[in-house]
């Protein structure tokens, strides 16, 4: 059985300032107060996956000098709009403020508006480039008794005064292949239990797990062909047992970005697609706490400044099934060793001894156990007798440094390391214990050439120690593996302890260019090592960017993409250790076009064509695998979304697809999660009063399956062996099912109360997710997915 698919064998404002003349704050008789000035604005940088449009007012603090010692945005969004305004003003100069001619310290409110996007303009400097709309001069803002039209408070300042400014600055359009998730849009979603990594199955491009299991089944391709990062480093699980939830608590998350293809070099080692979910940090302006209630689990979130350059949070969670599991659980069926139990912690702190320098430290982990005992061992079976148990576990210390080294230079420095353990047991059959320490770093330096030219190099390396210890039937490849559904007892057996440490350096260089004015090109080159192979990688990738006036735009992207074979493929007893790593071809084309009022409509169309696939041998005989399999994927996305700035908001979208894949056979084939169509539709509606009800609706096709044609008994181990038909030849009907949400909101003086309501399977759809046969295989029955899923949920903040 893969160990890279154990988990799922469990079903799882403007701010409009009054102006006075210069000087009208003086009282008579002492000197006219002179505002500061400003001399230049720095230019922002903004990540290259940012997109959209932000106006934030800020309150700086200015020495004597006109330094910019501090920089706080008064209402943040939650984006990493707050962070690029914040690093703009502190690297922005000013005149000093002045009272007559002697330069003071001062506290001014300056509004500050960014934008990206495929209407944003480029630098003024750039070819054939306008000059941004840049309101330098600042006036006097009347603080006493003023009336701002924004509702933003006056603010106290040194020496009773206050300045206010207005600046503008937009920049050039970036790649479009990945989409984000950020603000509302990761807690709203109907069905999502207020997780944020649930909102990912809304997006064109992902495919439905079974049973909400918590796979990343991304255009097509396998769930270990893909890979999730949680601030820039890899992590193998980001969802508890069963894809109840998240290990990520969601307000510590500042947006979550998607990339299905022709992603950046800055990642690799998969030929599938990646998904990194991006901390956010602490809060420094003031203290802030959340408890949130529901019937699965409890979890709450606290974080503020430790001091004016320091913010830590902490977070924690525990769920509870265990307290009520042994009176759901049928005692006929399993005596309850553990119940299952997960839980998790994050703590984070961040600390910027000076503008420009940021420090982060993370330490985070994960839980997830259960342990059952048959009471009776299955006809089916009789060798899987004892208990079945999963225990997973992640820990990890991670610490980056951020450092902006000149105007035009920024590094990026990062490590995590901390232990991971897998352990499975299926009755005498079949035992697994791995243990790993996983050690990630990552060094990446930024450099701004010119307008026209960014450079961007790094390396990414990992160095992980391991043991194995597994007892069971002999692996085989992690897809289209029909004989793995037949009895364990009449499979040929095999025991292995490999041990080792992985080691898999990487070198990668990006260079973002601006022919002209509306065309962006992305050309990358990475070079990976992989020592359990003792094989190189070289994947050059290239993206394109059009803008067709203000609102549209047409992307292209192509690359090579590698991965080395999983632990069990590669490990000397278990695998073949002389694999090479598999490798895939993305090409695709898209088009984004913004309708009035923040609509947004496109489509993209995508190829990938798979080769060096890790596949089984046919004689079932060490080395059990080769690189003899080949796939394609191709197909079409479309999509719609309606700004959650609305009333009304929301997504659609709809996915026209084929997967397909080839073993030693020579047979095209279905691939086991191809889902030829998938169309969902998420919309809600803010009802006022602090109401907001929302519904999520999905279609999709059924996964294919593998059909049974009859049994045979075998007489020497007293079990009837299955035949099958032609590997996924038979499809499980259309799935649908239809998910509310309502929630009420109740603001107090200082703190927030919500309760709400999220409804999966509103109508009870009984929708199938596999078949279940007799002992004898003549008869079968239908395995059923989720039913109707209430769940009540309360949240507290401050």
């Amino acid at each position: 059985m893969p160990f890279a698919s154990m988990r799922s064998v469990l079903p799882w404002l403007l701010l409009v300032p009054c102006f006075a003349p210069a000087g009208a704050l003086a009282q008579p008789g002492e000197p006219a107060l002179t505002p500061p000035r400003l001399l230049e604005l720095a230019e922002p940088d903004y990540p290259d996956d940012l997109e959209g449009e932000a106006t934030l007012v800020l309150d700086l603090t200015l020495d004597a000098g006109g330094t910019v010692t501090d920089a706080r945005v008064v209402d943040p969004t939650g984006t990493p709009f707050d962070t690029v305004a914040r690093d703009t003003l502190l690297r922005s100069r000013f005149a000093p403020a002045r009272r007559a001619t002697t330069p003071i310290p001062s506290r001014i409110r300056f509004r500050l508006a960014l934008g990206t996007g495929p209407n944003a303009t480029a630098p003024a400097d750039a070819p054939g480039e306008e000059a941004p709309e840049l309101h330098s001069d600042l006036s006097p803002m009347q603080v006493e008794g003023a009336e701002l039209h924004s509702g933003v408070s006056p603010m106290q300042v040194e020496d009773g005064e206050g300045f206010g400014a207005v600046a503008r600055v937009r920049r050039p359009a970036r790649e479009a292949v990945r989409r984000t998730l950020e603000g509302e849009a990761l807690t709203w979603v109907p069905g999502g239990g207020n997780d944020p990594l649930r909102a990912l199955e809304l997006l064109p491009g992902i495919g439905r797990p079974p049973f909400n299991g918590g796979l990343l089944l991304v255009r097509g391709a396998s769930p270990h062909e893909s890979q999730a990062f949680y601030g820039g480093m890899a992590v193998p699980l980001l969802f508890h047992f069963g894809g109840l939830t998240s290990f990520v608590q969601p307000p510590l998350i500042d947006r979550i970005d998607f990339y299905p293809g022709s992603f950046s070099v800055r990642y690799g080692r998969k030929v599938g697609g990646a998904v990194e979910v991006v901390p956010r940090d602490p809060a420094t302006d003031r203290f802030r706490g959340e408890v949130d209630v529901d019937l699965i689990d409890t979890s709450f979130v606290a974080e503020g400044p430790l001091s004016d350059d320091l913010g830590v949070s902490a977070a924690a969670r525990r769920s509870y099934v265990d307290f009520f599991f042994t009176e759901v659980v049928p005692e006929e069926l399993f005596d309850v060793v553990a119940a299952p139990v997960y839980y998790d912690y994050q703590l984070a702190l961040t600390w910027r001894p000076r503008p420009g320098d940021t420090v982060r430290a993370m330490l985070y982990g994960s839980s997830d156990r259960v342990s059952l005992v048959f009471a009776d061992p299955p006809d089916t079976d009789p060798v899987v007798r004892g208990n079945v148990a999963v225990d997973t576990e992640l820990h990890r210390l991670h610490v980056g440094w951020t450092r902006r080294l000149s105007d035009a230079v920024e590094q990026e420095l990062s490590v995590a390391a901390g232990p991971t353990s897998l352990g499975l047991r299926l009755g005498d059959a079949v035992r697994l214990e791995t243990d790993s320490l996983h050690v990630w770093t990552r060094a990446e330096w930024r450099v701004r050439l010119s307008h026209a030219v960014k450079l961007t190099a790094g390396w990414d390396a990992l160095v992980s120690p391991f043991d194995v210890a597994y007892r069971g039937p002999v692996p085989r490849q992690s897809e289209g593996n029909f004989a793995s559904a037949g009895p364990v007892t009449t499979e040929p057996g095999t025991e292995a302890s490999p041990s080792g440490t992985l080691v898999h350096p990487a070198l990668y260089v990006e260079s973002a260019l601006h022919p002209y004015r509306s065309l962006r090109l992305v050309l990358g080159l990475r070079l990976d090592w992989y020592s359990d192979i003792e094989e190189w990688s070289f994947d050059p990738r290239l993206v394109a960017v059009q803008s067709l006036g203000e609102r549209t735009r047409v992307t292209l992207g192509a690359g090579l993409f590698s991965q080395p074979p999983s632990l069990q493929e590669s490990a000397p007893g278990l695998g073949n250790p002389d694999l090479e790593p598999s490798q895939a071809l993305h090409l695709g084309a898209g088009v984004e076009h913004e309708l009035p009022a923040g609509f947004e409509v496109g489509a993209d169309a995508f190829y990938k064509r798979l080769w060096r696939r890790v596949v089984s041998l046919p004689s079932g005989e060490p080395p059990y695998f080769s690189n003899d399999g080949t796939g394609r994927i191709f197909g079409l996305e479309l999509y719609g979304r309606v700004p959650f700035a609305r009333r009304l908001f929301g997504t659609f979208s709809y996915t026209l697809s084929r997967s397909e894949r080839r073993d030693p056979d020579g047979r095209w084939r279905p691939f086991d999660y191809d889902q030829s169509h998938v169309l969902v539709g998420a919309f809600g509606w803010r009802l006022g009063r602090g109401w907001e009800a929302g519904a999520a609706f999905r279609l999709v096709s059924g996964n294919p399956y593998t059909p049974v044609e009859h049994g045979t008994l075998d007489l020497g181990h007293g079990v009837y062996v299955p035949t099958y038909g032609p590997v996924n030849s038979e499809r499980n009907p259309w799935y649908h099912r239809l998910d509310v949400r309502v929630e009420k909101t109740w603001d107090f003086d200082a703190w927030r109360l919500a309760l709400r309501l999220d409804v999966q399977n509103v109508y009870n759809a009984e929708n199938r997710e596999g078949l279940i046969h007799d002992y004898r295989f003549r008869e079968r029955t239908d395995l059923p997915g989720l039913p109707i899923l209430p769940s009540l949920g309360i949240r507290g903040q401050m």
